[in-house]
C-alpha cells in the first residue's frame, strides 16, 4: 500500500504541473490518515480540509466511507481513486474506477446484443473465471470452449485449428493472468489475414492489456 500511495502522490504532482501550464492554479494539501479512525476525525476538523474544493481519498475503502459520511464534509466532492472495490455512493461521492462487477455486467450485455450467434465464437476462460464462463456459455450455447493448459498457456495448434476463414472469429478471453493473455494475443495476431477475420473480447479489461509487450490494436480491444 505504501508504494501505491507514493506512486499515486507522484502522479498527482505531475498532473498539477500539467495544469499549471494551462494557467490553472492548484493548492494541494496532503494528510496521512495513518489508517486510524481517530486520525480521520482529526483531519476532518482541519480548516484546510473543510475549505477544499475537492477531496481525493482516503485510499482504503473503509476509511473513505467513514470519511465521506462525516456531515461537515457533505457538500465537498469526494473522489475514491484507484480501486475497483465497490463503495457506498452517497451525495458528493465519486468512484473514479468502475467496479469490476459493474463493468462485467455491462460488457456481458454488450456481447449479448452485438455478437452474432452464427459467428465462430471461442471462449477461453481460466479456472478463476468459471462463473463468467458459465454465463457466457448460456448466452452463446454453440460457442467453442478452451481451457488453458498448465501455467496458463494455449497450445498454438489447438487455437489455430479452431479459427476459420469462412466466418468472423470472435474470441472471448476471461483471465487476469498475464502469461495467458499475452500468449493468446500473440497467437491471435499471427492468425489475422485478409481471409481470416479475428476479434478479441473480454468482460474485464485489466491492466494486463496495457502492457507495452502486448499488441492488441489489430484485434479491436
Amino acid at each position: 500500500m505504501y508504494t501505491i500511495t507514493l506512486d499515486f502522490y507522484s502522479g498527482i504532482l505531475y498532473a498539477i504541473e500539467d495544469l499549471k501550464e494551462l494557467n490553472i492554479s492548484v493548492n494541494l494539501n496532503v494528510f496521512d490518515t495513518e489508517n486510524s479512525l481517530n486520525k480521520l476525525n482529526d483531519i476532518s476538523s482541519n480548516d484546510l480540509v473543510r475549505n477544499s474544493d475537492v477531496i481525493i481519498g482516503p485510499l482504503i475503502p473503509r476509511n473513505f466511507e467513514t470519511f465521506s459520511n462525516i456531515e461537515l464534509l457533505e457538500s465537498i466532492p469526494k473522489v475514491f481513486p484507484l480501486s475497483t472495490i465497490p463503495i457506498k455512493i452517497i451525495k458528493g461521492v465519486i468512484q473514479s474506477v468502475t467496479p469490476k462487477k459493474l463493468l462485467r455486467n455491462r460488457m456481458i450485455n454488450y456481447l449479448d446484443e452485438n455478437l452474432n450467434r452464427e459467428d465462430n465464437i471461442v471462449i477461453i476462460a481460466d479456472s478463476l473465471n468459471n462463473e463468467i464462463d458459465s454465463k457466457l456459455s448460456e448466452i452463446f450455447p454453440n460457442s467453442i470452449k478452451i481451457k488453458p493448459e498448465f501455467e496458463g498457456y494455449i497450445l498454438p495448434e489447438l487455437l489455430d485449428s479452431l479459427l476459420v476463414d469462412s466466418l468472423p472469429n470472435k474470441v472471448i478471453v476471461e483471465s487476469e493472468i498475464f502469461t495467458l493473455i499475452s500468449s493468446v494475443v500473440s497467437q491471435l495476431n499471427s492468425q489475422i489475414t485478409s481471409e481470416r477475420d479475428v476479434k478479441l473480447y473480454t468482460t474485464y479489461r485489466g491492466n494486463q492489456y496495457d502492457d507495452p509487450s502486448i499488441n492488441n490494436k489489430d484485434l479491436g480491444i
